[in-house]
């Protein structure tokens, strides 16, 4: 069922898209992006070694 979602795009923020094995946060930095700062998160699949970052 989750494989089903994940296709169509209904996925978990911490959820891996090749595997859909939950991802951990390998790193967090606050960074800043045109004149703002944002948090930037390193996430780090245990499973299939999946590396994303994301900035908030």
């Amino acid at each position: 069922m989750r494989r089903i979602l994940s296709r169509h795009g209904y996925r978990g923020n911490y959820t891996c898209p090749r595997c859909l094995h939950r991802m951990v946060i390998a790193d967090k930095a606050l960074i800043q992006v045109d004149g703002r700062y944002g948090i930037k998160y390193v996430l780090h699949c245990p499973n299939c070694g999946y590396e994303e970052t994301r900035i908030e």
